[in-house]
């Protein structure tokens, strides 16, 4: 009787995996909004009622999937050494992060420019990416150590920050030859955080005609 119940509970485990990771890829390439959950069935090869059964809403499963990013975000972040600077760190966070996704994506553009986004949520849920408010962390320990300047607006850093990882993993799934994805962050990104380097705020409309 034991084993049948165990039995049970790891295919409850792993269909509930299987509409999360159909969701996931739903949400992400569609927009919730557009993503029914007779959609969401379809995708995990399950019938309504079983999804029901798991999740009663679509609330239910962007809660769910925020919180396995938030968790997965953490395990990254405890890995980084936490001796370095916040510049340092930031740039070993967004390496791992990048290879977390290629592991789970691949090639896929598509779904990482969507899920890459500002993150967005459905009222009293957790955002489905976190990683925005993850990398502001690191800007503000930045800033309040002299690293960045203190003027500049964070989240105008972090959406230059993203914009380079889009176009490092861009550049990763279209290239027909051995690409790197550290050394593109190694690189890259320290070359757009040069621009909100101390003092840089007071000169920022240095290129207007005066």
């Amino acid at each position: 009787m034991s084993i049948h119940t165990t039995k049970k509970e790891q295919q409850s485990l792993e269909t509930r995996k299987n509409i999360l990771r159909a969701a996931s890829s739903l949400f992400f390439k569609y927009g919730v909004s557009k993503v029914s959950m007779r959609d969401i069935a379809s995708e995990a090869q399950v019938t309504t009622g079983a999804l029901y059964h798991h999740f009663g809403s679509k609330e239910a499963l962007m809660q769910e999937i925020g919180v396995d990013r938030e968790s997965n975000l953490k395990k990254i972040k405890e890995t980084i050494n936490e001796s370095s600077n916040a510049l340092e760190k930031l740039l070993e966070f967004i390496d791992l992060f990048l290879q977390s996704e290629i592991e789970s994506n691949g090639k896929e553009i598509h779904q990482f420019r969507l899920k890459n986004r500002n993150p967005k949520s459905i009222s009293g849920s957790a955002p489905i990416n976190p990683l925005p408010e993850s990398i502001i962390e690191y800007i503000s320990e930045a800033q309040n150590n002299g690293l960045l300047d203190s003027n500049w607006p964070q989240r105008e850093i972090c959406q230059a920050v993203l914009i380079e990882l889009w176009g490092i993993h861009y550049d990763y799934s279209v290239s027909a030859d051995t690409f790197s994805t550290t050394d593109a962050i190694y690189n890259r990104i320290p070359l757009i955080l040069r621009a909100f380097a101390p003092g840089t705020f007071a000169s920022k409309d240095w290129w207007k005609s005066s």
